[in-house]
């Protein structure tokens, strides 16, 4: 009880530290042999160190070190940061919980930022940048990766650099990429429907065999082929004087009757 110095280390077995002060319950590491150096607390069992609590002078910061795996698995640094050192884990039983909230309060135009960074001293075509992933299980309680966006370097030249992000999902029990951004293009390799409806049966898209194909009402009414050849499925109504152009001095038009 009250205060004490301590000048060199001491090991103390089951020791209760009480202050009569509201304000002065305290344990403090003060250096005073001059600049440079560091403070430690250390946590040990039987004898084997687990876990230790250092600040140090020279860099000025604030470390938890795991002895198990040899790392600073928490740093708070001078200079407001946190550098973790393993895997976060954010755990809860609660409904909508938990919940990751980044809180800027500053009165700029600008908001929170996330990084996912590559350092990479040999970057290459087609080499992961990021990954976001959403788990869940299937009734057979497999866990599932159900989507999946992935961003990628498509050229890591410093003259032509280009990217690619991909966004994946499960059809059929099959890992698909409904769709692609990579530098201005877009790429859908599916079918646009146009209502966020399952069962809809109008909508439009891409073939494997390069055939761009439009649906209504469940059936075919345009197919382009990778011929460039165009198939109508039904009436095509033309305005009262509209007109068909054909260019070209061997341009043919055929009309059948089946």
């Amino acid at each position: 009880s009250g205060t004490s110095a301590i000048s060199s280390a001491r090991h103390f077995d089951a020791t209760t530290i009480t202050a009569s002060s509201s304000t002065n319950r305290s344990i403090i590491l003060d250096y005073t042999g001059g600049s440079g150096g560091y403070s430690w607390m250390s946590f040990k069992q039987s004898g084997t160190e687990q876990f230790r609590v250092f600040g140090s002078y020279d860099d000025d910061y604030l470390s938890f070190w795991n002895e198990q795996i040899d790392i600073h698995q928490l740093t708070l640094n001078s200079d407001g940061s946190t550098t973790l050192g393993g895997d976060v884990n954010l755990n809860s039983t609660a409904t909508n919980k938990p919940v990751l909230n980044l809180t800027s309060t500053n009165g700029d135009a600008n908001g929170p930022v996330i990084n996912l960074i590559k350092n990479s001293a040999s970057p290459a075509a087609n080499d992961d940048v990021g990954r976001i992933y959403m788990r869940g299980e299937n009734s057979a309680s497999g866990q599932m990766e159900a989507v999946m966006i992935r961003g990628q370097i498509a050229d890591p030249s410093n003259t032509s650099f280009d990217s690619k992000l991909t966004f994946y999902t499960y059809s059929n029990n099959s890992q698909v990429k409904p769709l692609v951004l990579e530098g201005s293009d877009i790429w859908i390799p599916g079918y646009i429907k146009h209502q966020d409806d399952p069962s809809s049966d109008t909508y439009f898209g891409f073939s494997g065999d390069d055939t761009f194909t439009v649906y209504t009402a469940g059936g075919e009414g345009l197919n382009i082929d990778s011929n460039r050849a165009v198939t109508l499925t039904g009436t095509l109504n033309m305005g009262a004087g509209q007109k068909i152009y054909l260019g070209g001095s061997t341009s043919r038009m055929h009309v059948y009757h089946t």
